[in-house]
């Protein structure tokens, strides 16, 4: 739930000037109280903050206040969506930033919660792209220079792409790559003109960036029947 306050209902509202609490509610099950005032919006407040700025009936507190609760239930409310999408499954820090802004939430709210995030050591983005880059060699069959692409797309830095990579991409992972992918392809690849096929299994290997001193091997290795072009 985004909060916001209604500005047309306080344009004559000091930081300064009092405000009164005039009543309190259970809504949403009890996980939220909403609290109204005399002369501001309501607020739509989870317990905590209820209990920490000890909002009761008749409590006064300066207007400045108020907007510094509203302030704290929206950061709250921030870290609880971002939690609620790691959850679900995997994110990289871009990826979570760019929900929660579709969410509407302000750039404070976003740092919050990535804080938030982080600290628990529920977003990791090396660990994230690790994981998703040993997924894209083992199950896309991607060579170095189309995985460093797609990292990149989802937001993994310069430094975090070079490093997985070195990490990942042994002499001959690449070529076993190629040869997997050719494998999970053969019966497209035979079904294709004979005079067409290498072109077809170089340009699908080039696509998913295995290097052409590779291609050439798995070409020079694999012996297609019908196939007599040479790169």
């Amino acid at each position: 739930m985004k909060l916001e306050i209604d500005p047309d209902s306080e344009l004559n509202l000091n930081l300064s000037d009092e405000v009164t609490v005039i009543s309190l509610k259970k809504i949403d099950r009890g996980n939220r109280i909403e609290v109204d005032f005399d002369k501001a919006s309501p607020l739509y407040l989870c317990l905590d903050l209820v209990y920490k700025f000890q909002l009761n009936k008749g409590v006064k507190l300066p207007y400045s206040k108020l907007r510094m609760i509203l302030q704290e239930q929206q950061n709250f409310d921030a870290k609880q969506q971002a939690l609620r999408y790691i959850s679900a499954r995997p994110y990289s820090e871009k990826e979570i930033r760019v929900k929660l802004s579709k969410k509407n939430y302000a750039s404070q709210e976003i740092e919050v919660a990535i804080a938030f995030l982080k600290e628990l050591d529920y977003l990791n983005d090396y660990r994230y792209f690790e994981n998703l880059a040993q997924w894209l060699i083992e199950k896309k069959y991607y060579g170095r220079s189309r995985l460093s692409l797609e990292l990149a797309k989802k937001g993994a830095n310069k430094n975090i792409r070079d490093q997985i990579c070195s990490k990942l991409f042994g002499e001959d992972t690449e070529l076993d790559a190629a040869r997997k992918l050719i494998e999970k392809k053969k019966e497209t690849i035979n079904r294709k003109d004979p005079s067409k096929q290498k072109t077809y299994i170089y340009n699908m290997l080039s696509r998913n960036g295995i290097s052409s001193s590779v291609i050439r091997q798995v070409l020079e290795d694999y012996k297609f029947p019908n196939i007599d072009e040479t790169f």
